[in-house]
């Protein structure tokens, strides 16, 4: 398997003395065998909870990780194909505890997801699978569609509590090298086939280790996620940190966390010292749609933190969601924007400290288009945006993609990472691993920094006083007359412009014509609006006035979609790339236009 070969130790390592999961799963059973350490809110099902304690977690994960010693050798590929649930975590946990290689990924019947399971059991071949019993025949039914050679199947709850307790005491933890892969970490993607990121023992403990003291981690506290656990930003802040501080987690299914987004919110208020985390929709989400009844009697100023990080972090959500739970206790510096991505494990910049409200910073919109930070004059198109936090135990820098020079503080350029939390590449593509995991600076690079290797994140941003300012993805960057513009901020524009737009479900993103390079908005229509086609035009007009004010451009298409039109990532993130697919194809189910000038 190629990787990308590192002469010295990455920068940081010293701060951190990772041990493998074992260790800690074994401390906590000891240690504090009756406390809980993961609590499962099956809303979907009976509406009942179930806890395991670190005692019975320590034992139901020996004895799977024994029954995989019995059915796999080290290095082979274990893939997790089970919903939110303890034999979820369990079967993780038990698969790097044997030695091998987990692949967190999720059921077949969850719903828009069949094709990226396709892809990824096709790219790394598991030879075991993992499920909880309700889903066997569905996933021996799935396998068993796709041919070829047919990896075993587990079913972790066989052996949960006194049915494994027998089998649990034959295993002893066998001695890992903090080197070899822990787990493939999947790429969510937008148009591209998934790359599992092979991430090593010591990547993935060290980054818990990296952002437990930023979000203050340990026995007292008590964690709420309802992130998919195939997510990396679920697995760790679900599992892995809870795992390695001796944290009660509590998690419940995603599919809850949508359909009432108030049983969250409910949640952190009814546990002592809460953290969470989520991308920036959740937060909006949930500001808009909990219910006076979800918040009756819960006291928020117990939550210490909120997590915001995933994708681009938007100031009006903090102010959103400062403004519904307020009142309700939640403090202003409970928001904590945070920086990360799937090949640094999930975290490249600690989140914002706990006592301190986020850090916003009011550009200028035609600097920001020249590739620089500079605060607004008065009178001049301006934007605000969130910062994202410092590095902590790595090095983040600002580099030229071009000529790999670093940028000085303020100008925008490509953020590249070197740390232990970085991971080795891509499982079985060497050129993608090369180009992303072996970047090197130019000649003349600065003193106190190794030349290489860097990670290139393909994420654009400046450092503003050692913080990060992420202004999007270099891939998604739209590039007008010289000028650098930003979807998202476009996207901000126009859903501020009319309610008819649904918030965070919109796509800007830049088409060839005969008159050059232009931009196009598609926007879903608010599911609440039914009458948006009698003021279709009125709604377009309002969206390209705000993005002509504010951005200095003119709008070569606006397009008003049904609900649930465009197109997300398997974390949800907006695929801009895929959106503008299906608008050339002429694919999207537009609005109908049902105006008194259009009979």
């Amino acid at each position: 398997m190629t990787t990308i070969s590192r002469t010295t130790r990455p920068v940081g390592s010293e701060q951190f003395s990772p041990r493998p999961i074992g260790h800690y799963l074994s401390r906590w059973a000891r240690t504090q065998p009756a406390a809980p350490a993961h609590t499962f809110l099956d809303y979907l099902g009976d509406g009942g909870e179930r806890t395991l304690t670190f005692a019975e977690l320590d034992q139901w994960t020996r004895a799977v990780a024994a029954l995989l010693s019995q059915t796999a050798v080290a290095g082979q590929r274990v893939a997790i194909l089970a919903p939110t649930g303890p034999e979820y975590v369990v079967g993780f946990f038990a698969a790097m505890r044997a030695g091998l290689v987990a692949v967190p990924l999720f059921s077949p019947d969850l719903w828009g997801h069949g094709e990226r399971l396709v892809q990824v059991l096709a790219d790394c071949t598991p030879d075991v699978v993992i499920t909880a019993g309700p889903q066997h025949d569905l996933v021996l039914d799935f396998l068993e569609g796709l041919g070829g050679e047919m990896p075993s199947v587990i079913c972790a709850d066989d052996v949960a509590g006194e049915a494994g307790a027998a089998l649990a005491a034959t295993f002893s933890d066998i001695e890992i090298d903090l080197d070899d892969i822990a787990y493939l970490q999947y790429t969510s993607g937008s148009t591209r086939v998934p790359r599992g990121v092979e991430l090593t023992h010591a990547n993935y403990v060290t980054n818990a280790l990296q952002i437990g003291p930023a979000m203050e981690l340990g026995p007292d506290v008590t964690g709420v996620s309802w992130l998919p656990l195939f997510h990396d930003l679920g697995l760790m802040t679900g599992a892995v940190a809870p795992a390695v501080y001796g944290v009660h987690s509590v998690l419940m299914d995603p599919l809850a966390f949508v359909m009432r987004p108030g049983r969250w919110i409910h949640k952190l208020g009814s546990y002592p010292r809460t953290r969470t985390a989520a991308p920036n929709f959740a937060y909006d989400l949930a500001a808009k749609r909990t219910t006076p009844e979800d918040l009756e009697g819960i006291d928020l100023s117990q939550v210490d933190i909120v997590l915001n990080g995933a994708e681009p972090i938007l100031a009006g959500t903090l102010e959103r969601f400062n403004a519904a739970f307020g009142p309700h206790g939640m403090k202003t510096t409970a928001m904590s924007p945070s920086y990360g991505l799937a090949e640094v494990t999930v975290v490249a910049a600690t989140i914002a400290s706990i006592h301190e409200e986020p850090t916003l910073l009011t550009a200028d919109v035609a600097e920001l288009q020249q590739g620089r930070v500079t605060p607004a004059s008065e009178g001049n198109p301006s934007t605000t945006m969130v910062l994202s936090g410092k590095p902590a135990g790595q090095l983040v820098i600002v580099v030229d993609p071009a000529t790999h020079e670093v940028h000085p503080d303020r100008v925008i350029g490509e953020f590249w990472i070197h740390g232990p939390n970085v991971g080795r590449g891509y499982w079985g593509h060497p050129e993608a691993t090369q180009e992303t995991f072996g970047g090197r600076l130019a000649d003349g690079h600065p003193d106190h920094l190794p030349q290489g290797p860097w990670m290139r994140s393909g994420d654009l941003g400046a450092l503003i006083d050692g913080e990060l300012l992420v202004t999007g993805r270099i891939k998604d960057l739209i590039i007008i007359d010289g000028r650098n513009v930003y979807p998202q901020d476009l996207e901000v524009s126009v859903q501020e412009a009319d309610e008819t737009v649904a918030r965070n479900r919109l796509a800007a993103f830049s088409i060839d014509t005969e008159h050059g390079e232009q931009v196009v908005v598609v926007a879903e229509r608010h599911r609440r609006v039914e009458d948006a086609g009698s003021r279709l035009g009125e709604v377009a007009d309002l969206a390209r006035a705000a993005v002509s004010a504010q951005h200095g451009l003119a709008l070569a298409d606006f397009v008003l979609v049904e609900p649930d039109s465009v197109p997300r990532t398997s974390s949800g993130k907006i695929a801009r790339r895929a959106t503008r697919t299906a608008y050339l194809d002429g694919t999207l189910p537009r609005v109908e236009d049902t105006s008194e000038q259009n009979p």
